[in-house]
């Protein structure tokens, strides 16, 4: 990716959004953004659980291309496809019939040696549209059975970045701490609206995952339950999201 439109948003200093626009709420803050470099993410984002991961593995490119010319033949507001084991109920999200995807998914996780478990939250993700406008920040949540609510546990994610480009996600760095109604399994409007009410500024890191090179890959890793973040990037990127789900039980605590 072109890092012009990137280094458009932050040079801007100051940015007036409605960061949830995507989920019907337009009320507007101002949002602080700073590029955050994947060498500099295990110091910057600490505080929010992000980790960076450099993976030497070797990925199929054959079979990259056919899941990729199989999202392409979707329409064009279809930009993920699920693995055919998906859990979510009534979701309305597009899952594997033919294999293919899931088959690339599988390919992943046993590369990194990332635990498989059943149901599957992973995806192919491929993007049809450009979108640099930070309005759909969101936690993730999930209606499925067995449940994954944040109440019981955290879901953390991976992205591999697939693409040769740059990929970003942008993520809120606030503390839930202060903000414990965010914990809510439900999440609605009213909820998001509090928080633009007790926090009108808020900082935005934009990190940044590495384009691949031969065999070398580059992974943010994120607790996707607690992690307000939003894709951002251009027409063609491509990443899969691993997901692996750490009731807390054995996660200690839910920090």
């Amino acid at each position: 990716m072109s890092r012009s439109q990137i280094e458009k948003i932050v040079s801007a200093k100051k940015l007036e959004i409605s960061p949830f626009l995507s989920l019907g709420l337009n009320h507007r803050i101002e949002m602080l953004p700073k590029i955050v470099n994947f060498n500099n993410l295990k110091l910057e984002g600490k505080r929010l659980g992000l980790k960076g991961l450099n993976l030497t593995i070797q990925l199929p490119e054959e079979l990259i291309n056919r899941c990729v010319q199989e999202l392409l033949l979707l329409p064009l507001e279809v930009e993920e496809v699920w693995h055919s084991d998906y859990g979510e109920i009534d979701s309305g999200n597009i899952i594997d019939k033919k294999g293919t995807v899931s088959r690339l998914i599988d390919t992943s996780s046993k590369a990194i040696n990332w635990e498989i478990e059943y149901p599957r939250f992973d995806k192919l993700m491929l993007r049809k549209k450009e979108d640099f406008s930070l309005t759909s920040f969101h936690f993730d949540r999930f209606n499925s059975d067995p449940s994954r609510n944040p109440s019981q546990g955290t879901m953390e994610r991976l992205i591999l970045n697939l693409s040769q480009s740059p990929r970003f996600l942008a993520i809120m760095d606030i503390d839930l701490n202060a903000m414990s109604y965010l914990e809510d399994d439900n999440l609605t409007e009213e909820h998001y609206l509090k928080l633009c009410k007790q926090l009108p500024v808020i900082s935005v890191l934009i990190c940044e995952i590495p384009g691949s090179k031969q065999n070398l890959f580059h992974c943010i890793n994120y607790k996707a339950t607690k992690t307000l973040h939003c894709g951002i990037g251009e027409v063609g990127e491509k990443a899969i999201v691993l997901s692996k789900w750490k009731p807390f039980a054995q996660s200690n605590n839910k920090c």
